[in-house]
């Protein structure tokens, strides 16, 4: 019986689409009905990789905050209209106290606030001076270490902090080390004149001390406690977990777990493990026990990127077995001495690295049996990477992690932990399940069942939604879950072509997927592959010029290969070495592309397991082939 299937090849920029009739009783009866490409333009800034959005984005995020200055500005004025016995007319009208013409450099005056009495007029513009620019606070001090901005800035908060040796305030500081040059300000990625919004609340403080001491009876400690109020008033960054997805498995009941939570890890490495296979002496396969699963996951947790060799070690494995996932026919080619690579140097990258990050940090500020006490109490780990991973400010994540239980430490070590995770720890991301359907499969994982087969025994079942004969679009949960612009794009374009299909050639009965690997890389990477792809069709073209200059015609079929492959062996065979002419290279059946590792078993027909040989035809060349394999090549 005839199946109608619709093959699809889902790119960053295209879709390429075949309705195809297969019979596998009868050949004859396969048929590509049609077949097609649509093409889109990318989700985002050809040049720069950028959202589409960006633009509109910062413009909106520019109004914002002009809006709450001007509010804040507003709430101040209105406290000088309470305090300070000024009129609506003077702060808000046409003629105000700060038209600055024929008025002393309100700089000055910050630094004439600690030495004199001030007016109501000059407190006015000396708060109001301040209450414009705040300075700059930060909220997660570890991500702006990483950042070539944020550290720049964070330098130049450090340098100007120094000035304050021989200055009260950070104002009278930048007055008095400024007023012969003027530049006060930063300009374009100058951070020079950088303070933080902490030195200005120090030298509200301490204005309002020196002139309570000059008899300034206006500078009382409600206004003052008022205008710090105002001043240093500011919306938290919303934690993140409304655009939490929901989890596969489990669905709106649970919220997808963080990456970097323990559960998350364990899971990962576990998978990682399972999907490992060893080949042993007889090329039989298998994959590591129950017992070498635990023994690995105990090796992961002491060692972050365990070797091979560790491995091999840890697990007792016999001599003769390899892993499937290396290359043991690797080549020193650093050396140049014809010799093979230990492939099982490599390390194994286990999914254990907010575990590790964890263990340096309270290793560093505790000792390594606090963090054994702590590494046993897997829902702490898990309720930290949380944390970590839903707010993005320093308060706030300090706030939530005293709620939390660290039975083994007491007050002191306690705050000791937390200063320095929040210090030197960052996590974000998640995986596609919550720790809850995590939890429910570890147990079938560990006995070394892989993860379709451990769903299956958890019994989970999708049963969510209605069959439709169309597509239909994305709901409003699934566009804030799917964040990445480039793959909503795709994603919208498949579902057009799909839809327009069944219009045309009816319901499908299988749909096959191939989904392209640039969706997740970045935009710098796919320029570099780009790059490479542009640079190896330059190489390519300059063979195809040399083949034409040789032999007068463009080639045919394999002989551009041969060609390659002749130049790249000097023009010798690769077992005999003896000498392949020129005039005889593309005469079928005298020199031929072999596989050194045969297709039929390696299955790899790359440029690195192809060869130029002479043929038996030209001179018996098998006893050279096998002492080349025998002498150069070990057993796969």
């Amino acid at each position: 019986m005839s199946e109608r299937i619709l093959g699809l090849d889902i790119g960053i920029s295209s879709i390429g689409w075949a309705v195809v009739d297969y019979d596998k009783n009868c050949l004859e009866n396969n048929q590509i009905i049609k077949s097609g490409v649509r093409i889109f333009t990318i989700a985002e800034n050809p040049k720069t990789g950028e959202s589409l959005a960006l633009p509109r984005r910062l413009a909106r995020g520019a109004r914002r905050t002009n809006k709450r200055k001007r509010q804040r500005i507003k709430a101040i004025k209105n406290l000088f209209i309470k305090y300070l016995n000024l009129s609506q007319e003077e702060l808000f009208g046409k003629d105000t106290i700060f038209n600055t013409q024929n008025l002393v450099d309100v700089w000055q005056l910050r630094d004439k606030a600690l030495k004199r009495k001030l007016t109501n007029n000059e407190f006015t513009r000396v708060l109001t001076h301040i209450s414009k620019r705040r300075g700059y606070k930060s909220n997660r001090k570890v991500d702006e270490k990483g950042d070539s901005e944020g550290k720049k800035v964070l330098n130049a908060i450090e340098h100007n902090k120094k000035l304050l040796d021989g200055y009260l305030t950070i104002g009278q500081a930048i007055y008095q080390t400024t007023k012969d040059t003027y530049t006060r300000r930063n300009k374009k990625d100058d951070y020079n004149h950088s303070v933080s919004r902490g030195m200005l609340e120090d030298e509200v403080n301490i204005i309002f001390e020196k002139q309570c001491e000059l008899g300034n009876e206006k500078a009382t400690d409600l206004f003052k406690n008022e205008f710090l109020e105002v001043f240093t008033k500011q919306n938290d960054f919303a934690s993140v977990d409304k655009m939490v997805g929901y989890c596969t498995l489990e669905g709106k009941n649970e919220k997808r777990a963080p990456k970097i939570a323990y559960s998350s890890e364990e899971f990962v490495t576990l998978t990682k493990l399972i999907n490992t296979k060893i080949v042993d002496e007889n090329d039989k396969e298998r994959y590591f026990t129950k017992d070498e699963l635990s023994k690995l996951i105990e090796l992961s947790k002491i060692s972050q990127n365990p070797s091979y060799i560790k491995i091999r070690t840890t697990i007792n494995l016999d001599e003769n077995s390899k892993f499937k996932t290396l290359d043991y026919l690797k080549i020193d080619e650093k050396v140049n001495s014809g010799e093979f690579l230990n492939p099982e140097k490599e390390l194994f990258k286990s999914g254990f690295i907010g575990f590790h990050k964890l263990r340096k940090v309270i290793e560093k500020v505790l000792s390594k049996l606090h963090w054994q006490n702590i590494s046993q109490d897997k829902k702490l780990l898990n309720e930290i990477a949380t944390i970590f991973s839903y707010h993005k400010s320093d308060d706030k994540i300090k706030e939530e992690l005293k709620k939390l239980k660290f039975h083994m430490l007491n007050q002191n070590e306690k705050q000791i932990v937390i200063d320095a995770l929040v210090e030197n720890v960052s996590f974000q991301y998640f995986l596609h399940l919550s720790i809850k359907a995590i939890e429910k499969l570890l147990p079938f994982m560990k006995d070394g069942k892989r993860y379709d087969e451990a769903v299956k025994e958890v019994g989970y079942i999708n049963t969510e939604g209605t069959k439709e004969k169309f597509l239909r679009a994305l709901n409003k949960d699934e566009m804030v879950q799917m964040t990445n612009p480039v793959v909503k794009r795709a994603v919208a374009q498949t579902r057009k072509i799909i839809n327009a299909l069944i219009r045309k050639y009816g319901q499908f009965d299988k749909v096959h997927i191939e989904l392209t690997r640039e969706i997740k890389k970045s935009h710098q990477d796919r320029n570099k592959i780009k790059k490479g792809q542009d640079d190896f069709q330059k190489v390519k073209q300059n063979i195809v010029n040399k083949f034409i200059e040789d032999y007068g015609r463009e080639p045919k079929g394999n002989e551009l290969l041969k060609f390659r492959l002749a130049q790249e062996q000097d023009y010798k065979c690769i077992y005999s070495q003896k000498p392949i002419l020129a005039k005889d290279l593309l005469i079928q059946g005298l020199v031929e592309i072999d596989h050194i590792l045969p297709f039929s078993k390696s299955l790899e027909d790359g440029m690195h397991n192809k060869v130029l040989c002479l043929t038996v035809k030209f001179h018996h060349v098998v006893p050279f082939q096998k002492q080349y394999l025998e002498t150069h090549l070990v057993k796969s």
